[in-house]
């Protein structure tokens, strides 16, 4: 099934079952644009889910209390961006890549050899020295390592990406932070900068999943 670009549910209080369907709609489709109303336009071309808010079962969730959940998280972090966000930042920078980098390099030798060692079975077998079935088998048997060489490779290095995306989220947040202005008021722009997504864990309590790579729950 090809999820479309557009989804629409209900607004008004948000609830457990439309949380969780816009959640996965969001992990199946990362670019689905989400509308909340009342009604349906006539011309809204996606897919529509959870429109009868009256009807919904599941416990819900006020829009204030998520937002002020979200003041009140992004405060304490003001508050204690030196005790929370700083090591973290630090951490990420000391230890992130450099395991990964220094296996990369690793590889990158033993594919070298690996190279190598192709090459002088083909001189072997140019000369007579050893013979097409032998030179066959030891042939495949390296193109088959050095395959594994470079998928590993290529695992590691989107690795230190996803980790130095990390590392420029958290340094981002540390320096808002860091200024030491207050939130009066929910500021939309703010939480789509640096949250990626909410886990409702019950009608009292929310986890706010940052960009950067931390969770943090919250009391509503």
């Amino acid at each position: 099934m090809k999820i479309p670009a557009n989804g629409f549910t209900h607004a008004g209080k948000f609830h457990a079952d439309d949380v969780f369907a816009t959640a996965l709609l969001q992990i199946l489709r990362p670019d689905i644009k989400i509308t909340r109303g009342f009604t349906v336009p006539d011309d809204f071309d996606g897919i529509v889910y959870d429109v009868d808010k009256d009807k919904c079962h599941m416990l819900f969730v006020k829009d204030d209390d998520l937002k002020q959940a979200f003041i009140t998280m992004m405060n304490k972090l003001v508050y204690a961006h030196r005790i929370i966000l700083k090591p973290y930042v630090d951490a990420l920078k000391n230890t992130s890549s450099d395991d990964s980098l220094r296996r990369i390099q690793e590889i990158q030798t033993l594919l070298a050899h690996n190279t190598e060692k192709r090459e002088t079975l083909t001189k072997l077998m140019t000369q007579g020295i050893i013979d097409p079935i032998l030179f066959n088998k030891e042939t495949n048997e390296l193109l088959s390592q050095a395959d594994s060489f470079r998928d590993e490779i290529n695992a590691l290095k989107n690795a230190v990406s996803g980790d130095v995306t990390k590392i420029d989220e958290a340094a981002a947040l540390l320096r808002f932070t860091g200024k030491g202005g207050i939130l009066q008021e929910f500021d939309d722009d703010l939480f789509q900068e640096y949250v990626n997504r909410i886990i409702v864990r019950s009608r009292n309590e929310v986890c706010f999943e940052l960009k950067c790579g931390l969770t943090l729950r919250e009391r509503m």
